[in-house]
């Protein structure tokens, strides 16, 4: 009877452990070991089930409304969020994390997070690459739906590791995007068989035969065959490298493999200001810090402002993925446009650096900062509950020598 009563705990706690097994996986911690590199372009969050996401503590998915400029995954439909959708991301719970590795240097590097109400329990992202980290509080003082924007981050050269946190509540996180170095072209050999010859002598065989007569014993008869050296030739293959550069000149003399820096004239143009005074646009576009609100041009970005849209552009010279102020490009000029393509002003780079003002009635919308002499452009979300400065950043490469002119 005993034995049997013994049995019966066995079995039941052995069920137990299976249900407990089974309920503690409940919320997808089946997290790879160590993360595959980021490949080029965005990376959407599932795909911490394929490998290339890690995760630490407490962190799952889940259905997220959000109403902002983004667009589902191609696998959730693709359609666009403008008018809002339900997504299903990633919840990273405080003091809990996501993370992975670069496969190389990094030029641009984002993480997708959203801006929530306060009283759902949102908290304070920070986006870390190596020594270089920033921190975001996510919480909004409305009850508007949810909205993701991109948080940029600069990642030090030779950086190869990234981790979004939370603290201080949750964070929803939905992409990483990630623009590597381009891979420097290094020559290939080819192996070009060539045939030596080499001698080797080959004696023929050499017959003596004597014939002997028994009935006239004068009579003797030898035979002789005379040697004779043949040579034979056998090839032996010896290898030879011809180095060839997998990257040859341009075709044509009009082709330049980077964009290169084109330095304007500094120009000064007089616009009225607020209090009907005139200025220089560049005294009031390029500033280490935004002006006052009524300093900005209503046409411009707004007359009533409190945070402003910065834009560097630098040619990095000595690669090492940061910027100076000798780095920076002077007197380029800076477009900034609405998602219509309405253009809302100009500004031209002072050390590197361009000052827009950002109109309150801006907050929420995508703007697009476009640098027509070097033909790139870049999009901004503007968040809906601002409360900071906004960046973008424009890293050029230094110009390939020799470069190729008609």
């Amino acid at each position: 009877m005993r034995k049997n009563f013994r049995h019966s705990r066995l079995l039941w706690g052995l069920l137990v452990v299976l249900i407990l097994l089974g309920t503690s996986g409940f919320r997808g911690q089946a997290a790879p070991l160590a993360a595959i590199a980021l490949p080029e372009g965005r990376t959407y969050d599932q795909t911490h089930d394929s490998g290339f996401i890690d995760w630490s503590g407490t962190v799952y998915y889940e259905d997220f409304y959000h109403d902002d400029l983004s667009s589902l995954p191609p696998e959730e439909g693709g359609t666009s969020c403008a008018g809002g959708c339900t997504e299903n991301v990633t919840r990273i719970a405080s003091g809990s994390s996501v993370r992975g590795t670069f496969q190389r240097d990094v030029t641009y590097f984002e993480a997708m997070v959203a801006y929530e109400f306060v009283g759902n329990g949102v908290g304070t992202v920070t986006i870390s690459a190596c020594s270089s980290t920033h921190s975001t509080d996510l919480r909004k003082s409305s009850s508007s739906p949810a909205g993701f924007v991109s948080a940029i981050l600069v990642v030090p050269a030779g950086c190869r590791n990234w981790e979004v946190s939370a603290s201080g509540g949750h964070v929803h996180f939905r992409s990483v995007d990630a623009e590597y170095v381009t891979p420097t072209a290094t020559p290939t050999g080819t192996l070009d068989p060539t045939a030596t010859p080499t001698w080797t002598m080959t004696p023929t065989q050499t017959a003596t035969a004597t014939s002997t007569g028994t009935l006239v014993p004068t009579a003797t008869f030898t035979v002789t065959a005379t040697a004779t050296a043949t040579t034979t030739t056998e090839p032996t293959a010896t290898y030879t490298l011809e180095p060839t550069a997998t990257t040859e000149p341009p075709a044509t003399p009009w082709v330049v493999t980077v964009p290169v820096v084109i330095v304007i004239q500094s120009q000064e143009v007089s616009v009225k200001n607020s209090s009907g005074g005139s200025s220089s646009l560049s005294s009031v576009a390029v500033t280490p810090t935004p002006y006052g609100a009524t300093s900005y041009l209503a046409s411009a970005g707004g007359a009533s402002c409190q945070y402003a849209l910065r834009t560097f552009v630098y040619v990095d010279g000595n690669d090492d993925k940061l910027m100076s102020p000798n780095e920076g490009a002077e007197d380029l000029e800076a477009v900034y446009l609405n998602a219509s393509y309405t253009r809302l002003g100009v500004r031209y780079t002072d050390e590197g650096q361009a000052v827009f003002c950002i109109n309150p009635s801006l907050a929420g919308q995508m703007l697009y900062v476009d640098l027509p002499y070097l033909h790139q452009s870049q999009t901004v979300n503007i968040p809906k509950n601002l409360d900071q400065d906004v960046e973008v950043w424009f890293r050029l490469e230094p110009p390939t020598l020799p470069i190729y002119l008609p």
